[in-house]
């Protein structure tokens, strides 16, 4: 029984001895015959593009992609699951993963094909080309701004790189896209016919000539302002101006291309400071052009608050940081984008009429900002970077209606300036001009009086007689009744040129023109005569009323203060009173009673 248990224990042992060298044998004759194991398979098919039908594409389906999740080797890589690439797909926000896309494109013709394939922005810190064409080994190219700009095979200001697939072949392409610090990151790749990628290149180079010409102008405009009108609005929207072009030449590359091609680092570390500095001196500008300080003191408050923020993220990207220096500048681009066309129409609404322009250009701005924040940081809009393209048109445009807002508020402030001015010189109960404006007007005429050949000019000084007793009689309302009478009154009965004046309480001063002293003489009486025959109508009642007045000469030739004139003209008037008011009396002839009384 022991014998037989063991022949079948022996037996069992024999079979499974050959099954396993039998599997031993297949498997040596797999390895010689040099076919690959089957878990690994051979390389997968890649998607296809026709070359022949290629102008311009961004790549997508059937073009794929991979998310790598830990960084793999190319040959993982090859081996990994792919999904084709939709619009979806492309916005990965602020990131800094490993993608991968992999197509292969084909060239059916009977000539070789020349493209280009093109990363859709400036600041893609690493693109590395896995390539090959048919029946050749792979190759890799590893692109970067990390580098001086002029590392690059293609003196272009996006990550770029040509090939030419022979005819009748292929060329497989694998394409690496990662950031070294998160940061906004799109999948969109451009693949370009050679011949229309250089056409378009000259386009877009005549186009950013005249974006950032125009922009210069404006700038010589508003520095020009500045300095001519020394005002620091001026200053603030011409750093605002500067702030725009270099944003945005920061967006498109070409700071790095022909500014500091030799500084990596600023490229890479400078674009967050400069949305900063962009959004400080919007708001800095806002609060001066909407006068928020005296017009929306709590909003004033926020917006300084925010500059301040805005300068501790500047500290924070100095001291090193950068993931909270990111969401800095783009938390404030985006307030910027809301609190300013708010604003702007609230200024409009509430009588600031130049702030329509600039209601106008923000709101503008804004949409677009906003449009490439939400296109640039999620898939709600599959955009990719095309909105930043509008939004830097949406900026020159804005530039420009804030160069007009600008010009209209200094029109504005003139008007404001010149009613102030106004104000300062005129009684505010008669409208007619006060001491200030005889002096002012004074002034101006002993300046010209070497030049002014025309008619003599004199100085009148009247006064309302027994004034006091109609203010006691009939009321201070009845006396400044009378005051607005002969306010009217000396308007009707003097030339535009000439210069009446509340010269205090109810002292009044005409300065005025005419060929002789006689003829000066007869225009004051004039107007006595008329006041005195044209009672004021107070409440039913009558008001008669006269005055007295004194007249002098301006003499030509000398230099007199008005002070000067003034006291011969009060000696006149003096005179007139003293004679029985109602009267009018010239100095000439008070002076010639003084020195005959005989």
């Amino acid at each position: 029984m022991a014998k037989r248990t063991w022949q079948r224990r022996s037996s069992g042992v024999w079979l499974i001895s050959l099954g396993l060298s039998l599997l031993l044998m297949l498997c040596s004759t797999a390895g010689w015959t040099g076919a690959p194991p089957a878990a690994a398979g051979a390389e997968p098919e890649l998607p296809e593009i026709d070359l022949t039908r290629v102008t311009y594409q961004r790549l997508r389906a059937p073009v794929e992609w991979h998310f790598d999740r830990e960084p793999s080797a190319f040959s993982e890589i090859q081996l990994a699951p792919f999904q084709p690439l939709q619009d979806r797909h492309v916005s990965r926000g602020v990131d800094d993963g490993t993608y991968w896309l992999r197509v292969r494109l084909v060239n059916p013709g009977e000539t070789d094909r020349s493209w280009l394939i093109r990363h859709e922005t400036s600041y893609l810190d690493h693109l590395t080309v896995y390539y090959r064409d048919q029946d050749s080994d792979w190759q890799q190219l590893h692109l970067s701004d990390r580098e001086p700009f002029g590392a690059r095979p293609l003196d272009t200001p996006r990550l770029a790189w040509s090939h030419a697939t022979p005819a009748g072949s292929h060329t497989d392409l694998y394409l690496r896209l990662n950031q070294e610090q998160p940061d906004v990151l799109t999948l969109n790749v451009e693949l370009w016919d050679g011949a229309l990628y250089l056409r378009n290149l000259a386009r877009n180079m005549l186009l950013s000539g005249f974006y950032y010409g125009m922009l210069l102008l404006v700038l010589l405009v508003t520095l020009s302002g500045a300095l001519l009108l020394r005002q620091r609005l001026w200053l603030w929207y011409s750093l605002l101006v500067v702030f725009t072009a270099l944003t945005w030449g920061a967006v498109q590359g070409l700071t790095f291309q022909y500014l500091w091609p030799q500084f990596p680092t600023m490229h890479n570390q400078g674009f967050h400071l400069l949305y900063i500095g962009l959004t400080l001196t919007a708001l800095q500008f806002s609060k001066g052009f909407l006068r928020t300080a005296e017009r929306l003191p709590r909003v004033h408050r926020v917006i300084s608050l925010m500059q301040i923020g805005l300068l501790a993220g500047v500290g924070l990207r100095l001291l090193g940081f950068y993931l909270p220096v990111l969401i800095i500048s783009f938390t404030g681009f985006g307030l910027l984008a809301l609190l300013l066309p708010a604003l702007g129409f609230h200024a409009w609404r509430n009588g600031l009429r130049y702030a329509r322009w600039y209601a106008i250009a923000w709101s503008i701005y804004s949409v677009s900002l906003v449009a490439s924040l939400v296109a640039a940081t999620t898939n709600l809009l599959p955009w990719g970077m095309t909105p930043l393209v509008y939004s830097q048109a949406a900026g020159l445009l804005e530039a420009l209606l804030l160069l007009a807002a600008l010009a209209e508020s200094l029109l504005a402030w003139d008007r404001e300036r010149r009613a102030a001015l106004r104000a300062a010189q005129h009684d505010a109960l008669t409208g007619l001009g006060n001491r200030r404006r005889l002096s002012t007007a004074f002034k101006e005429l002993m300046q010209r009086r070497t030049r002014d050949q025309g008619e003599a000019w004199f100085i009148a000084l009247i006064d309302l007689d027994e004034f006091k007793q109609i203010n006691d009689q009939f009321g201070h309302a009845a006396g400044d009744r009378i005051l607005q009478h002969f306010a009217r009154l000396l308007r009707q009965h003097t030339r535009p040129s000439d210069v009446c004046i509340r010269h205090g309480g109810e002292e009044f001063a005409i300065l005025f023109q005419a060929p002789t002293l006689p003829a000066a003489r007869s225009v004051i009486e004039r107007i006595r005569t008329e006041f005195a025959r044209h009672p004021t109508h107070f409440e039913g009642t009558l008001i008669p009323h006269t005055f007295s007045a004194g007249v002098t000469r301006i003499l030509p030739d000398a230099a007199q203060p008005l002070s000067t004139v003034l006291q011969r003209a009060d000696q006149a008037l003096y005179a007139a009173k003293a004679a029985g008011r109602n009267r009018v009396k010239l100095a000439d002839q008070v002076l010639e009673e003084v020195l005959s009384p005989a």
